[in-house]
């Protein structure tokens, strides 16, 4: 799939995760509710460092929360995509 080096690069998913993305459109809408998740409480947990005048902290808690967000994206981009996954192989009933 043209779309695994992505997934690769933004190095949130595991290579289960990615491998299921890229072999199994059905758990698409899985993968993304769980990556809404992550950037959601990276984005609270930043805002929480802030709170606590820990910066740095916030700002490394900020560039997860993005990369969990461009995640989102790939992969909604994916199941837009209907040339993402090979179509199924057509059997025609002669050997």
């Amino acid at each position: 799939m043209r779309y695994r080096s992505d997934l690769e690069r933004l190095a949130t998913l595991d290579a289960a995760a990615i491998e299921r993305a890229c072999a199994d459109c059905t758990t698409l809408d899985e993968l993304i509710g769980c990556a809404v998740d992550e950037h959601l409480e990276f984005d609270a947990l930043a805002d929480e460092a802030e709170a606590y005048d820990e910066h740095e902290h916030a700002a490394f808690l900020r560039q997860e929360a993005a990369a969990w967000r461009a995640t989102v994206r790939l992969l909604r981009t994916i199941a837009a995509d209907p040339d993402a996954y090979p179509a199924e192989p057509r059997h025609t009933g002669t050997a």
